[in-house]
């Protein structure tokens, strides 16, 4: 057995490490989810009125410069999760009606949505940087993590079966030729670790764009809220105090059908 033997054992023992991690980190926090509390807020408000919402809804479309759209706080079909609220062609921003804990953490739910829809007309680069590392790249990235893993164990089990370092290539077909070459270059898994790396790399970036993203909230709504609704304003400073507390960009959990009616709230900029 060879060098090239020995550093696709390797390579499949790290990547199979690395895989099984990602799976257990799916688990702790599935599990740590489950059994989280969201706190009440000892709230000055027990609730809001649905005259207040309206209002509310009013005059932050006026404030974004959202004239030309329809803000629908209700009942939908499928929770309309973040970034999926505008939609420029119909010229609507769709907001699911939720139950919340406390009126701070509803108030912040609505605004930062319509925020957020603002933002995304406007083109704002750091909100489409946010989205595109805590939505977009994750999912091509896992899912191209579990497709190489795949690819690289079948490569790694037939390299071994055909002994692909000492056969004759010229009795070989196409397929294991192109197996061989894989075997010898080692490029699935290497391609691989470099995926997991940019992973990590893509959560670093997340996590400083969510402090960002919360920080510019903050300066442009604030200020906005104690004029609008100064009934509520310190609910909406207690929610926001909650949110930037939770420094995740996104949290990885395991989702049952059932999940988004019963799902928690961990602040308007945390992706699940």
């Amino acid at each position: 057995m060879g060098a090239v033997f020995y550093a696709n054992i390797v390579l499949w023992i790290v990547d199979t490490f690395a895989l099984f991690s990602i799976l257990f980190v799916y688990l702790v926090t599935t599990k740590s989810y489950n059994s989280y509390q969201v706190p009440r807020i000892s709230t000055y408000n027990d609730v809001i009125k649905s005259s207040d919402i309206e209002r509310l809804l009013i005059e932050f479309k006026t404030m974004f410069n959202l004239g030309d759209y329809d803000i629908i706080y209700s009942e939908t079909d499928k929770y309309v999760k973040i970034f999926k609220n505008l939609n420029k062609r119909k010229k609507k921003i769709i907001i699911s009606k939720k139950i919340f804990e406390s009126v701070g953490y509803e108030l912040d739910y609505l605004i930062a949505r319509i925020w957020l829809s603002a933002k995304t007309t406007q083109k704002d680069n750091k909100v489409l940087i946010y989205k595109l590392t805590v939505i977009i790249f994750p999912v091509i990235l896992v899912w191209s993590i579990l497709i190489l893993y795949i690819l690289q164990t079948g490569v790694f089990f037939t390299g071994i079966n055909y002994h692909a370092t000492y056969t004759n290539e010229a009795e070989k077909s196409w397929l294991i030729k192109t197996i061989v070459w894989l075997w010898k270059t080692k490029f699935i898994g290497f391609l691989m670790i470099s995926f997991l790396t940019i992973l990590v790399v893509d959560f670093l970036v997340a996590y400083r764009y969510k402090e960002i993203i919360e920080n510019e909230y903050n300066n442009e709504i604030i200020g906005l809220v104690k004029t609008v609704m100064e009934d509520f304003y310190k609910d909406f400073i207690a929610a926001r105090t909650y949110a930037q507390d939770i420094k995740y960009p996104f949290v990885p959990i395991l989702k049952t059908a059932t999940f988004w009616e019963q799902s928690k709230w961990l602040g308007p900029f945390v992706h699940m």
